[in-house]
């Protein structure tokens, strides 16, 4: 849907995927920073938890990337599945999935991944020209990763 619009804008370009990474993980967000005030000093802190899965995220992904991108723009696609829990429906069991659309926020769930991504599947993560992030829930969580390079 969305190509046919930038077709339309005169906009058009190839997708060359490069990778994809399954993790088998519980999808976590990165919130804000935390702060707290200690003897009148500002201290900005992110909790262990966060640095934690950032660094599990790191380390899966440095064992299967085959090829780092350098130089061009990519384009990564996250679905990220949750587990299903007793107030879902029977249709939604039946299917093996259904749309997660509440918490945690879209942004926060791609910001631990880009940041595991950055200097491992790509030089820099500003080399991302376009981000999608799809939630779910299914009967096994994980994050699945799809990293493409972008050619005119």
């Amino acid at each position: 849907m969305f190509i046919t619009k930038l077709k339309e804008l005169g906009i058009a370009f190839r997708f060359k995927k490069k990778s994809h990474i399954v993790i088998n993980v519980l999808p976590k967000p990165k919130q804000s920073v935390k702060t707290f005030v200690t003897g009148g000093r500002a201290i900005h802190y992110q909790p262990a938890d966060v640095r934690n899965y950032v660094k599990l995220l790191q380390m899966v992904i440095k064992a299967r990337i085959t090829e780092k991108i350098t130089g061009v723009p990519c384009y990564v696609i996250i679905f990220a599945f949750f587990p299903f829990n007793s107030t879902d429906k029977k249709p939604a069991l039946n299917r093996g999935w259904a749309f997660h659309w509440k918490k945690p926020d879209c942004d926060n769930i791609s910001k631990p991944i880009l940041d595991a991504l950055d200097g491992l599947a790509i030089d820099n993560d500003s080399n991302f020209a376009g981000i999608t992030v799809f939630k779910f829930k299914a009967p096994k969580p994980r994050l699945e990763i799809f990293i493409y390079e972008l050619n005119y």
